[in-house]
């Protein structure tokens, strides 16, 4: 303890200049050695009668001497201020100064709590001292500067030239240079420039600082300019120049004025510390743009500030703050307020605080001791809170006075939403009285989503004081609901209560509840949890344990599950459907701030199923340990035919919070029968067979990944069977293999049928091992795909009915060239020797071939031709591809006398002249098809009886609607009509002609616009034969279906010409009897089928009544029998099974020949029976009927008659 007694103050002489000088050592001193091995100085303490001047608790050290050279190492120093060690050296021979030291602060300056300081400076006769001097500052373990500067030392005068601050990662961003005089009052001067300084993580907001500050002075007084910028985006992108002056006593900033939310910001500022601290300022900002500060809010902002901070001694700071709106705009209407309010210590006064404008409101007044009544409004959070939406009312009151507290909050928000939450209501209601001394909050929530899914609502009631309070949380969603319960209390800075109550009701995962009360504290360093075990109404169980400290976060954590049902994960599956169950554990022990230790065991029996496909798992097993050592895992799934899949991986890595740096994988499968995968095979194929496969790798550094791998079939044959028709091939070979390293993924396969052929192929392609995965659209591709493909009968199997008895050769060698976005295809293709039959069209196609190959992004069909009859077709084609898809094509299709149809109903030959071209968007079809010869002939009779046009379906699937093609549609194809088109069919023998243009915008929607024309021919039907003097199809541009028609068939006898006029559509055909000259219906129909008038003889009625049945239209024929029937004196008259279809018709003539006996004679015209029939009216409600025939019978009926 070392006492200074404070001298009496001397008369002050005048001060010299401070020149610094090397001591000058002569004789002995520089040939002494000396070591002083330890030396120690413990509670030291230098003071003055008034006041410490200097402690330190502890010195030690060591000094060593050697001819002019004194070292001190081992240098360990500890005091109030913080710690000091290093090494100090000075060789006096050569004038020379270098050290390293190392301080450590007990109390961090602006996050900094380390300084490293190294330096190395020599002497000459004409300076003193120059040489460079290195520090670096350190908060916590990161370095967060660095400085170097030149000094040099001539007489008096201290000069610092190259000082630099250097951040890491960072090139320089701070300069320094400038001066200081040793002598009376430290004259100085310095510049500092900034070039990019970026201080955000260190401010916690955007912050790139340019700019220069220069300034000069002694002690007494000093001043200079600032210019700064903030060159950031944003709110605090801003600009500030000013000047500033001071002494010992304080500094002010005078004349600020610079740019911010583009506006104008000015304003002084001025800071004191003599008696206390004081500072004082005024600012005003002109035409700011809100949208920099609140996106959603637009507007301008003119505003005065005033500020005033004061203390002195012991007493609070006295904060007085003020402010006023001046014109001011948001949403384009006026935005008013001002401020008044002021911080004493305890108490806050508001004198008043008033903001109004479009969609916000704020108003509060009050003293705190006594009572400050608030009130807010924000139609749109919007713009208040990023990412926040919405709208919000609050109002209330605080007050307090010592330790009396009182309040009243409410709170009403509508359309809440922010991130993945929104609610469409959320009323909030607390409050404490000064009288009871608990806080009673209640908040109700309702119509929300979360995380994409809907809630109902929510509810959250607390009650009691921050020592000793419960408090209640439900919610209700369309999937569930569930209710949490706790209660505790916080005391020495720890919260300790219990979850007493947890419940998970009618959810997708069923119920779930807590077995027992859980005991919870949690501090700012730690978490600890009693066990938390939930049991669900299945009998599943999940447990929960574990002990946790956040700073720094270490602790084990376990869980464990048994018996959990797998259907639990059904939604998440894509229409599967999992069964069985799965239990495991996994323990996870953190030490430091990162994983120290992980282990894990799962299990799993049972499988997933959609429809036929299912996928039993016999036993399923995995188990995962990563610790210091490395990380190794395993597992196992048994499908039993399916096959067994193992897999296991291996990591050298110690365990950590991340994904593994390197490591290596495999995963084997083994013993998986073909026949087992029939679900996911065509029904018609029958696979027999083992594959087998493996998947080796290795990754590091997470994107640089090696895998290969290979399959294989063994003992392969597949077997094909439609029907009656089989087809079996001995798959001799099937084998693929793969590799992907780094951004290539490369691949080859082979596969040979027995007698079908041999393919094989391999592939490089650039695919970069990220997540997630995508093409590099740059990188170059390679490939070839060869075959040789025997047809012999498998497209007769596959398409059974349609095709058969088909052949041929298709050979082809392809290459892959160029890049992934522009692929370069080359090679050739062929078909040769093919042929087949076609049932449907009864066609034989023979000489079936064609030729092409590939040139860079096309494909080029350089001919192709089949034959059929006596005919062929010829044809070419181009298709370009683009993102490996077709872009454009065009074909080409001719021929002559090629058989389309030849069958016993229809025989076709055609001559067909089209161009087909396109692209994405469109089908283009031109060119015409001339029909050279046809016959159209009619085999079967039409069903005696036709379906109703007002026929109901019921109970039948219904019929999907017609599939319509993905590009636009236009065509445009003449049809033209030969000289041997002819008609041979019910009755009616013609030859066509004419021309038709076919158009077509969709498959649903073709028109038509042409004539078809009947150039000879007649119509014969039971006995009647017409010539058809003239028949005309007309097509104006409408519907293909819907043409008019103009059909004349008349029959000439002597002068008279009579026949039947056809008219209307084909879907509503009109046919109206016809003559000339003009004579009664009933006489045209004589002439047709007699050849003469009609005469008196009701012997004539059954063949006039056919005849009106099959020539006309229903409503024609009607008419026509009707003034039949009164001609001949008849009171029945009728054909049955009519409409134009007369194979079974009968005539039937009755009469009345009492009011209550009725006879009638029926007649078949083609079966030659007949039926007598007689009914006799007994009473008023009973009929006696008898009918004699092919089957004879009688009837007695009882008639309900109806008003």
């Amino acid at each position: 303890d070392i006492q200074l007694d404070d001298p009496p103050e001397p008369e002050s002489p005048p001060r010299k200049p401070f020149i610094f000088r090397w001591p000058q050592l002569l004789g002995w001193p520089l040939q002494a050695t000396a070591d002083i091995a330890v030396f120690q100085v413990d509670h030291l303490v230098i003071h003055s009668s008034s006041k410490t001047l200097w402690q330190i608790d502890h010195l030690r050290g060591r000094i060593h001497c050697d001819q002019g050279t004194y070292t001190l190492s081992e240098l360990e120093s500890v005091a109030r201020e913080g710690t000091l060690d290093g090494v100090l050296k000075v060789d006096l021979m050569n004038s020379r100064l270098t050290g390293e030291l190392r301080a450590g602060l007990t109390e961090n300056i602006a996050g900094v709590d380390r300084i490293a300081l190294k330096f190395d400076l020599g002497g000459t006769d004409s300076r003193a001292l120059t040489g460079q001097i290195e520090s670096m500052l350190y908060a916590g373990q990161k370095a967060w500067f660095d400085g170097t500067a030149m000094v040099e030392l001539v007489d008096d005068n201290l000069q610092v030239t190259n000082g630099s601050i250097r951040f890491p990662g960072h090139p320089d961003h701070l300069r320094v240079q400038g001066s200081l005089q040793l002598r009376a009052n430290l004259p100085w001067q310095a510049t500092v420039q900034v070039e990019g300084l970026d201080l955000t993580e260190l401010a916690g907001v955007p912050l790139l600082l340019f700019g220069e500050v220069r300034g000069e002075g002694d002690l007494d007084e000093y001043r200079g300019i600032v210019d700064a910028e903030n060159r950031v985006e944003g709110w605090l992108k801003s600009r500030l120049k000013g000047a500033f002056d001071g002494d010992l006593d304080g500094i002010a900033l005078v004349g600020l004025a610079g740019e911010w939310l583009e506006g104008r910001v000015a304003g002084d500022l001025n800071i004191g510390w003599l008696d206390g601290f004081s500072l004082r300022g005024t600012a005003q900002g002109r035409d700011l743009d809100l949208t920099g500060l609140f996106p959603e809010y637009s507007g301008r902002v003119n505003l005065d500030l005033r500020a005033e901070m004061l203390q002195s001694g012991d007493d609070p700071m006295d904060m007085h703050f003020s402010g006023q709106l001046l014109e001011s705009t948001l949403y384009g209407k006026a935005l008013t307020g001002g401020a008044d309010f002021r911080f004493q210590g305890d108490e806050v006064d508001i004198a008043s605080l008033d903001l109004h404008g479009e969609g916000i409101d704020l108003t509060a007044v009050g003293k705190l001791s006594q009572r400050i009544d608030f009130t807010a409004s924000a139609q749109r959070l919007s713009g208040l809170v990023a990412g926040l939406g919405g709208q919000m009312n609050v109002t209330g009151w605080i007050h307090r006075a010592g330790d009396e507290r009182a309040g009243e909050l409410k709170v009403r928000g509508q359309g809440l939403s922010y991130g993945d939450f929104s609610l469409a209501g959320l009323t909030v209601s607390a409050g404490k009285s000064a009288a009871i001394d608990r806080l009673i909050l209640i908040a109700e929530g309702e119509g929300g989503k979360a995380w994409g899914r809907q809630v109902d609502s929510l509810s959250l009631a607390m009650e009691g004081r921050p020592e000793d309070h419960e408090g209640t949380f439900e919610f209700l969603t369309p999937a569930g609901r569930g209710r949490m319960k706790l209660s505790g209390g916080y005391r020495e800075r720890r919260w300790s209560g219990n979850l007493t109550e947890l419940r998970l009701l009618q959810t997708q995962f069923g119920d779930w509840a807590l077995a027992k009360a859980v005991k919870l504290r949690i501090d700012s360093r730690s978490l600890q949890s009693a066990p938390l075990r939930l049991v669900s109404s299945l009998g599943e169980t999940v447990e929960m344990d574990g002990v946790m400290t956040l700073a720094p976060l270490e602790g084990v954590s376990q869980l464990q599950w048994r018996g959990l049902r797998l259907s639990h994960a059904d939604s998440w599956l894509g229409g599967w459907a999992a069964s069985g169950t799965s239990s495991g554990d996994i323990q996870l022990y953190l030490r430091d701030g990162d994983l120290f230790d992980l282990g894990a065991e799962i299990k799993v029996d049972g499988g997933i199923a959609r429809g036929e496909h299912q996928v039993e798992m016999v036993e399923g097993l995995a188990n995962l340990n990563w610790n210091r050592q490395g990380l190794t895992g395993q597992a196992k799934a048994d499908f039993g035919d399916m096959g067994v899949l193992t897999a296991q991986v291996h990591s050298s890595d110690p365990a950590h919070l991340a994904l593994p740096s390197a490591g290596d994988l495999s995963v084997r499968l083994a013993g998986s029968s073909l026949s087992s995968l029939y679900p996911w095979v065509p029904v018609s194929l029958n696979a027999e067979g083992l594959l087998s496969g493996v998947v080796e790798g290795r990754w590091e550094n997470e994107t640089d990944i090696a895998l290969e791998g290979k399959a294989e079939i063994a003992g392969g044959r597949l077997r094909w069977q439609e029907g009656d028709s089989s087809l079996a091939a001995e798959l001799t070979q099937a084998s693929a293999g793969w590799s992907w390293r780094g951004d290539r993924l490369s691949g080859h396969v082979v596969m040979a049928l027995e007698n079908h052929g041999r393919l094989q192929g391999e592939v490089q392609l650039p695919l970069p091992f990220r997540w997630p995965l995508v093409f590099a659209t740059e990188g170059a591709v390679q490939g070839k795909l060869s075959g040789h493909l025997r047809e012999r009968g498998l497209l007769t199997v596959l398409f059974p009915g349609s095709i058969g008895e088909t052949s041929g050769l298709l050979d082809f060698d392809w290459t892959l060239g160029g890049r992934w976005a522009h692929p370069e295809l080359g090679g050739v293709f062929s078909l040769s020797g093919a042929s087949a039959y076609l049932p449907a069209a009864g066609v034989q196609l023979t000489d079936v071939g064609f030729k092409g190959r590939l040139a860079a992004d096309r494909i080029f069909l350089d001919s192709f031709s089949l034959r059929s009859g006596s005919g062929r077709v010829e044809g070419s084609g181009e298709v370009q591809l683009s993102d490996w898809q077709p872009n454009e094509y065009q074909f080409q299709l001719g021929g002559k006398d090629f058989q389309l149809v030849n069958l016993p109903e229809l025989q076709l030959t055609v001559n067909p002249e089209l161009r087909l071209s396109g692209d994405r968007q469109q089908v283009k079809l031109r060119g015409s098809l001339a029909i050279p010869q046809a016959l159209v002939a009619a085999r079967n009779a039409p069903s005696p009886v036709a379906s109703s046009p007002d026929l109901i379906m019921v109970d039948v699937e219904s019929v999907p609607p017609p599939k319509t093609l993905p590009v636009t549609l236009d065509a445009r194809v003449r049809i033209l009509m030969g000289d041997h088109v002819l008609v041979k069919a019910n009755g009616i023998d013609a030859r066509l002609g004419g021309e038709v243009e076919l158009q077509a915008d969709t498959l649903d929607k073709i028109s038509a616009k042409g004539k078809i024309q009947v150039v000879e021919g007649s119509y014969s039907s039971y006995g009647v034969g017409l010539k058809i003097e003239r028949g005309n199809v007309f097509f104006a541009g409408g519907p293909v279906d819907q043409p008019s028609l103009d059909i004349l068939a008349l029959r000439k006898a002597g002068e008279v010409k009579a026949g039947v006029l056809v008219t209307g559509t084909p879907r509503h055909p009109v046919a109206k009897l016809y003559s000339e000259p003009l004579m009664p219906d009933t006489d045209i129909l004589a002439y047709i089928v007699l050849g003469r008038p009609l005469g008196s003889d009701s012997g004539q009625s059954s063949l006039l009544m056919t005849a009106a049945g099959a020539l006309l239209s229903k409503g024609e024929s009607a008419v026509l029998q009707d003034r039949l029937k009164r001609r001949l004196g008849l009171d029945v008259l009728e054909v049955q099974a009519g409409s134009g279809d007369v194979a079974s018709s009968m005539v039937t003539i009755g009469k009345y020949l009492s009011p209550k006996l009725y006879v009638s004679l029926g007649h078949a015209l083609f079966t030659s029976t007949n039926e007598f029939r007689m009914r006799y009216n007994l009473k008023e409600h009973w009929d006696l009927e008898s009918n004699v025939g092919v089957e004879s019978g009688a009837d007695l009926y009882y008639r309900i008659e109806f008003d």
